[in-house]
């Protein structure tokens, strides 16, 4: 019963706004088997065959965890090995830090379907990415610098949010006009102030008229400009 309503879970996300993941499901089903090994070892004699149910029961506790610290350190070593450049749209992980809102367009499916990042804005719905910077020290760079095509009739301005790991939780605000078509758009950090222990980077477009969509071909840190 346990199995099937995870299944479900999985079939119906689609229609919420979200998506069905075969590894979640998998290890949903690895939990209920993890549970159900243990159930059957706790009436037994103490024995052999009792020791060897619990120690898989244990195990298959223990693997869902390690599994997930061993795909972070994958992640984090990819990106760091990728800097000064923050997006990555070719490797499997390239998106493990990074989320889009909204929701219904999320970066694992703009990578999928678009091979880039993609920011929709509409006239009461803005669009923003995150990354999850992990508190690196970004003083070395001057700014970011953005490869990107704007499809809108007009100019937009493109903002940009540092949110810092101080005792004040400093919140860094920029931003830069885009105009249609391809360009390099570089943002300077405010204030000439070179962040340090970053733990959150937001690019986005305010909601506003007309409708704009800027495709993000590459967005990465500049040492000079």
């Amino acid at each position: 019963m346990v199995t099937t309503m995870a299944v479900l879970v999985e079939v119906v996300q689609p229609w919420f706004g979200r998506s069905g993941d075969w590894e979640d499901l998998g290890w949903g089903v690895a939990g209920v088997m993890t549970g159900a090994l243990w159930s059957a070892a706790a009436p037994m004699a103490f024995n052999c065959k009792r020791t060897a149910l619990q120690a898989a029961a244990v195990l298959g506790m223990l693997l869902p965890p390690a599994a997930w610290l061993a795909e972070v350190a994958m992640a984090w070593r990819a990106a760091d090995t990728l800097l000064p450049v923050l997006t990555n749209y070719r490797s499997e992980r390239g998106g493990f830090f990074w989320t889009a809102e909204p929701y219904e367009n999320p970066y694992e499916r703009q990578m999928h379907d678009h091979g880039e990042m993609v920011l929709e804005r509409h006239e009461k719905l803005p669009a923003s990415a995150h990354l999850d910077a992990r508190g690196r020290d970004w003083t070395k760079y001057t700014g970011v610098e953005i490869d990107g095509t704007l499809e809108c009739s007009t100019e937009v301005v493109l903002g940009l949010r540092l949110d810092l790991n101080d005792a004040k939780e400093t919140r860094l605000r920029a931003g830069g006009r885009l105009q249609p078509g391809r360009q390099r758009l570089f943002i300077p950090w405010p204030d000439s102030s070179p962040p340090r222990e970053v733990r959150q980077l937001v690019v986005f477009l305010a909601a506003g008229s007309p409708t704009a969509r800027l495709h993000i071909h590459e967005l990465r840190l500049a040492a000079d400009h």
